[in-house]
């Protein structure tokens, strides 16, 4: 089974990916279509901005969020591991709180703290043609689809969703398994794969492009983000004020803008 490229894609919406088998490379702010600012916290006397390491499906929520700040996307799993080497990092924020506990657990980072939730759907090419109408035609014969690799939240809160409604015939027409989920947003949106399993906002970011056939309640198809600060972080007050804003009501209207759902409670 084909395990997805060595560099990482970003969502659609983005123009630039990350090579994540080079060093941590720190991307400058990019300009979104149709996107609206929102105001970014002050920034220090220094100048400083905050390196924040995030899950690829927060890149149009976070460049909304904070325009000045060096942002490196990609899978929760690759991003833990460039923290675990050591990567001069500020602010992290993943689509998996238990990975971030763990991180936390090994003196890594501070406490995390749950900021954001996304929902899991079926993405597929948003041209009216398109075969795909239900999660079940996605196990016809001849369906080729894609979903992230295992440990990759977005895959992992698939398969249990699969599971729980008893669609096992659609793993059964998985092709590809990449390394996050904007890796799989490109196969659906290119045309190499029929369907996809990626997030709400990833659909909503693509326009018509992408048509998003979502997972009946009882699947509990989503995943929660959670933020946190490095222990080692270099610029540990700007890393504060990031975090700060994306927990305020400012922050709240950037996540929602972009797709995202509060945490409840």
């Amino acid at each position: 089974m084909h395990r997805g490229p060595a560099a990482v894609a970003v969502p659609i919406a983005l123009a630039v990916p990350i090579a994540l088998a080079a060093p941590i490379a720190l991307m400058a702010p990019i300009a979104l279509a149709g996107a609206k600012a929102v105001a970014a916290p002050a920034a220090p006397a220094t100048g400083e901005r905050p390196v924040v390491l995030a899950a690829s499906s927060l890149a149009r929520a976070f460049t909304r969020l904070d325009p000045r700040a060096r942002f490196s996307f990609g899978g929760s799993g690759v991003l833990a591991f460039q923290m675990r080497q050591g990567a001069p990092v500020d602010v992290i924020a993943l689509a998996d709180p238990s990975l971030a506990r763990r991180l936390a657990a090994e003196g890594i980072v501070g406490r995390p703290r749950a900021f954001a939730t996304n929902a899991v759907v079926m993405i597929v090419h948003g041209r009216a043609d398109a075969p795909l109408r239900s999660i079940a035609d996605a196990g016809r014969p001849g369906i080729a689809g894609v979903i992230g690799a295992p440990g990759v939240p977005v895959g992992d809160s698939a398969r249990r969703a699969l599971a729980r409604i008893g669609r096992s015939d659609v793993l059964a027409n998985v092709v590809s398994e990449e390394p996050d989920a904007g890796s799989v947003v490109a196969r659906v949106a290119l045309g190499e794969a029929d369907a996809g399993f990626a997030y709400a906002s990833d659909a909503r970011a693509a326009g018509d492009r992408l048509r998003a056939i979502a997972f009946p309640p009882s699947a509990r198809a989503g995943v929660t983000y959670a933020v946190a600060l490095a222990t080692s972080a270099p610029h540990a007050a700007v890393g504060r004020a990031f975090i700060r804003h994306l927990l305020s009501p400012q922050g709240r209207v950037a996540l929602a803008r972009s797709g995202l759902g509060r945490v409840p409670g």
